[in-house]
């Protein structure tokens, strides 16, 4: 699997370097906004507070086609075909594509930590305060959220194919973007973004709040993991109608 991965960093390596090198810029480029705003008074934490789920989604953002490049590039290389005429385990091929978006997001996350850390040693030298570090949060759920989204995606792609995939990825998010706003007009509560900012951004994070979130993170892993199981059984039929 590990001979995959890599053969997947060489082929894709413009990709994954240009996506990277966009990741970096946006996080530096809002960093330097959060940290410029210091003024000692306090304020900071209010910018902290409004601009770091803007970090962390932009961050993470450039990432989210990930799977869908890997599995096209796949196809342009006829390596699907390769994999089911030779004795390559289709297994380690889709266990490639998996293990390799999430090293993708564990690498992100961390990158994301370390301008936290450089951002709140720049803020408490300048401004007295830390104001980034419990922000976190939002960035670890973003990490969940893209586990769930793949793990609907990647079974599509690799049956139907990455346009079809694509195709399907899309119609998806309509339909989540469509739900939201139909719960914003109709639900029973109202649907409030910025207190879900401020709970993830809070220092202390109610135990139920806890819970749900943990909850969350557990189902995606799961999700993600079955989503192999079967992307595992589509492999072979997806490189039959495609190849």
């Amino acid at each position: 699997m590990w001979g995959l991965i890599y053969k997947d960093i060489i082929v894709n390596k413009k990709m994954l370097l240009l996506t990277a090198a966009c990741s970096v810029f946006i996080t530096v480029m809002f960093m330097a906004a959060v940290i410029i705003s210091a003024d000692g008074d306090g304020s900071v934490l209010d910018a902290a507070s409004a601009v770091f789920p803007m970090i962390s989604i932009c961050t993470f953002l450039p990432w989210i086609d990930l799977p869908t490049q890997l599995i096209k590039n796949d196809e342009s290389m006829a390596w699907r075909s390769f994999v089911t005429a030779s004795q390559v385990s289709v297994r380690g091929q889709v266990a490639s594509k998996y293990a390799f978006g999430f090293i993708a997001l564990v690498l992100i996350f961390n990158l994301l930590y370390f301008f936290v850390i450089v951002g709140d040693v720049i803020l408490y030298s300048s401004a007295g305060v830390t104001a980034m570090t419990a922000s976190l949060n939002a960035a670890l759920l973003i990490v969940f959220v893209f586990l769930l989204v793949w793990a609907v995606e990647i079974p599509f792609t690799v049956y139907f194919g990455s346009k079809n995939g694509g195709m399907i990825k899309m119609i998806m998010f309509y339909i989540i973007i469509l739900g939201i706003l139909i719960y914003g007009l109709y639900g029973k509560r109202e649907l409030s973004f910025d207190g879900l900012f401020r709970l993830l951004l809070s220092d202390a994070i109610s135990i139920g709040a806890y819970v749900l979130m943990t909850a969350f993170e557990i189902g995606a892993a799961v999700l993600y993991y079955l989503s192999y199981r079967i992307s595992c059984r589509l492999y072979l039929k997806g490189a039959e109608n495609n190849g």
